[in-house]
């Protein structure tokens, strides 16, 4: 058996139907209290229950209204099945849902015979309807829901007349809870305004638009977002900037350094766009030198060299030590400067003679070479006479077509060494001095030559060098310490070079001593006059007891470092 529907009583709203109380069971408050409303209500016609303002909708009538009508006192509760006689989708919706609250017509206006009472309409989803959370029966009226309502718990309104025995469905009795009042629109702006302005005048306060510098000695009154750059822009310092300086020092730009020197407080500050602080001292000057950017890597610093000595043979006595060095390249400029990180051991480059103890030996050497016909005619008579050479090399006349002849002298026993790559022509040497090419020149000059002779013979190249000219400095013995053993000039100048007649050169040849190194040349121009020079001479040398042997031999006879 179902119990009454207590007014207010959340924990006795539940199920999903609308059904009548049996009869004689205890009537429910809110029926009560809507009783006198109604019976008012029945003699002048006019619903009762039913708020006089508020949407309207119309509603499906029951077949029986007045029957209906008649037993508006009885009480309805809510259930979980269905009653008998429930139309189907009679479920009553959610508090959620949108429901049509309406006057209940006339069934005689509704197209039914008969007058039957007022009621409450209540029916799911039309346009223009109006969400509720229940019936205040107290007062006759509907509880619309809006945003912020809570529905007490399991109260539902019941979206159909035809409940039970197609009656007024009874909705839970509930009064709006109290919730804050929301504040006007008004206020809000009022407020906002309020704090704006409080806001506003508190920034003023603590940041005000000016403020006060002492600027090199001077008290001035300078907008509070005054920095350096603004200082100098509206003249009130005018300091004269540096110069933009290369790595090395040189001048690269007038005018290109650093805009101002200035102190902040007695600290230094370097920021022209910053903001500066209240109250500051402020001392601005004219700016310093500043140095270009530059690229830095760790390279080997080449010992310092010193010669010793007299003598064509110049020598490393091997005792030197390489340090290491900051290399900075300039990213302006493209210059290059070194400095020195651990210092090297210095190396000494001994000059000497060579000291054979007295055995009559001689060092032929030939320059420029390989040269078409003269070369391989030099080869022949070297050979004829038992003879070895040394064959200082371009690099460039190898690769240039004359490979065969540096391949028949190597392989006839003569050394093959370099006399650069080509003849110091790259950069400014001129064709004759490599000191006056860069440092990476010099050693270009070196490793090409070399792999010029390898590409040949396919051996290493002698380490033993003879530069272009015999220009030979201590600066250049420091560039190419680390590639070449010796530097190798000349006892005898045959001076052929001039071509002064075969004679002429055969007479100088024969003044060879025990040790000499004779200078001669096979590339160049031509060579005819050397060719027939060395016909004359070498059987003479070669009657006085002479022999004929390569640099490397020669070197052999003595130690650097005790000459």
């Amino acid at each position: 058996m179902s119990q009454p529907y207590p007014q207010n009583n959340p924990r006795a709203r539940r199920g999903r139907y609308a059904a009548p109380v049996d009869a004689g069971a205890p009537r429910p408050r809110h029926a009560a209290h809507a009783a006198p409303a109604q019976d008012a209500a029945r003699q002048a016609g006019t619903p009762d229950d039913v708020p006089t303002a508020g949407p309207a909708a119309e509603a499906p009538h029951a077949q029986d209204g007045a029957a209906a009508w008649a037993g508006a006192e009885e009480a309805f509760e809510f259930v979980d099945e269905a009653p008998q006689g429930q139309p189907a989708g009679a479920v009553p919706g959610n508090p959620r849902d949108r429901v049509t609250v309406s006057a209940r017509p006339d069934a005689e206006d509704a197209g039914v015979g008969g007058a039957v009472p007022g009621g409450i309409v209540i029916q799911p989803g039309v346009t223009g309807s109006t969400p509720v959370i229940g019936v205040d029966t107290a007062h006759a009226r509907v509880i619309p829901r809006a945003d912020g309502d809570e529905p007490l718990r399991g109260a539902s309104p019941t979206p159909r007349l035809q409940g039970a025995r197609d009656g007024a469905v009874a909705l839970p009795d509930v009064r709006r809870r109290n919730r804050p009042r929301r504040p006007s629109r008004g206020a809000l702006i009022a407020a906002a305004l309020v704090i704006a302005v409080v806001g506003a005048g508190a920034y003023l306060l603590l940041n005000p638009p000016v403020m006060s510098l002492t600027v090199n000695g001077q008290t001035i009154q300078v907008p509070s977002d005054t920095s350096i750059d603004k200082l100098i822009a509206d003249g009130t310092v005018a300091p004269a900037p540096g110069d933009l300086l290369a790595v090395d020092g040189s001048l690269l730009q007038e005018g290109g350094g650093k805009r101002f020197t200035a102190q902040v407080n007695g600290e230094p500050f370097a920021d022209g766009a910053a903001r500066l602080p209240r109250d500051a001292a402020i001392s601005v000057t004219d700016g310093a030198d500043d140095t270009e950017d530059y690229a830095e890597e760790e390279v080997a610093a080449p010992p310092t060299i010193g010669f010793e000595g007299v003598g064509a043979i110049h020598a490393y006595e091997g005792t030197g030590a390489a340090g290491t060095s900051l290399r900075r390249t300039g990213s302006v400029s493209g210059i290059t400067v070194d400095e020195v990180v651990t210092e090297p051991v210095a190396e000494v480059v001994k000059k000497y003679n060579a000291d054979t103890a007295g055995d009559k030996v001689v060092a032929l050497t030939f320059d420029d070479g390989p040269w078409p016909e003269s070369t391989d005619a030099i080869l022949d008579i070297l050979d004829q006479n038992g003879a070895k050479a040394t064959f200082f090399t371009i690099g460039q006349q190898i690769s240039g077509g004359n490979a065969e002849s540096v391949k028949r002298a190597a392989a006839a026993g003569h050394q093959i060494s370099s006399h650069s790559f080509d003849h110091a022509s790259a950069g400014d040497g001129r064709g004759v001095d490599m000191g006056r090419q860069t440092a990476q020149e010099q050693v270009d000059e070196v490793l090409k030559g070399y792999e010029a002779i390898e590409a040949a013979t396919g051996a290493p190249a002698s380490h033993a060098f003879r530069t272009p000219g015999g220009n030979f400095s201590a600066e250049t013995a420091q560039i190419l310490q680390p590639h070449i053993t010796a530097e190798i000039g000349w006892n005898i100048d045959t001076e052929d070079w001039r071509r002064p007649g075969a004679q002429a050169i055969a007479d100088r040849i024969k003044q060879a001593k025990p040790g000499s190194i004779i200078l001669m040349h096979d590339g160049g121009g031509d060579r005819s006059q050397t060719v027939e020079a060395l016909r004359q001479a070498l059987p003479y040398l070669r009657e006085q007891g002479y022999r004929f042997i390569t640099i490397d031999e020669l070197l052999a006879y003595n130690d650097p470092a005790d000459m």
